[in-house]
């Protein structure tokens, strides 16, 4: 959280995150996902790249699957 709080500082448009809950308990998940929530609602557009797929679903527009390099799942997720 540390980074992206630098990160955020320099007011950028676009916010590239990799693997930002790996190794988290639920609770920090959640506050995590919570926070990346309040990036999108500042318009800051984020790109991440992540495993925890069900997680992510929750706060992105948007998702891509790449499985061995290889799109396979390419679409928009409405809530």
């Amino acid at each position: 959280m540390l980074g992206v709080a630098r990160a955020l500082a320099i007011k950028p448009d676009l916010l590239l995150l990799d693997e930002p809950i790996a190794g988290m308990n639920p609770m920090e998940i959640e506050n995590t996902i919570e926070a990346i929530k309040r990036t999108s609602q500042l318009g800051v557009t984020n790109n991440i790249g992540e495993q925890n797929n069900m997680k992510i679903l929750e706060i992105c527009n948007r998702v891509v699957v790449i499985n061995f390099g290889q799109k396979i799942v390419e679409g928009s997720h409405r809530k």
